[in-house]
């Protein structure tokens, strides 16, 4: 059974404060059991793309890492649309799905409890990764496509 983001907060929503710092805990937990499950040779360095790199502390609960050979330091999302974001990857993870589903700007920005130019930006982000994406690796359409006269095409 997947449970949304939304239906989580919603529950959350519903429980009596007493119970909110414990529920935090809780997550905090899980969440640092995830990333100490994490080798450090899952990454690579974004500088020189060496896999010679150890692990150099947390900085604002996010993993960091030191590359041996260039001695740069780097996070998981250096090269990340969510890098300098202040929102955790759960919510990065539920504008990534809303703006895929079509969900109104508002409406996310509602069910996240955050403001509309945050998750217009998000979005922007998410979208121009998507274009770079594209424009790296053309995808080349084989067969028959058709278009209207409203597309078009270079």
């Amino acid at each position: 059974m997947d449970i949304t983001l939304k239906e989580v907060i919603a529950l959350v929503r519903e429980l009596p404060e007493a119970y909110l710092e414990e529920i935090f805990e809780k997550l905090t937990e899980i969440k640092n059991k995830v990333e100490d499950e994490r080798e450090p040779g899952e990454q690579n360095c974004p500088q020189c793309k060496s896999a010679n790199i150890v692990r150099n502390g947390k900085n604002r609960g996010k993993q960091m890492y030191l590359c041996c050979d260039c001695r740069k330091s780097f996070s998981e999302t250096t090269t990340a649309a969510i890098s300098h974001s202040h929102s955790s990857t759960t919510v990065w993870k539920q504008v990534i799905s809303d703006t895929v589903e079509g969900i109104p700007i508002d409406q996310t920005a509602d069910s996240l409890d955050l403001h509309h130019e945050t998750v217009f930006n998000m979005r922007h982000k998410i979208l121009y990764c998507v274009e770079q994406s594209l424009i790296a690796e053309p995808t080349a359409l084989i067969g028959v496509c058709e278009t209207d006269e409203t597309y078009d095409v270079l």
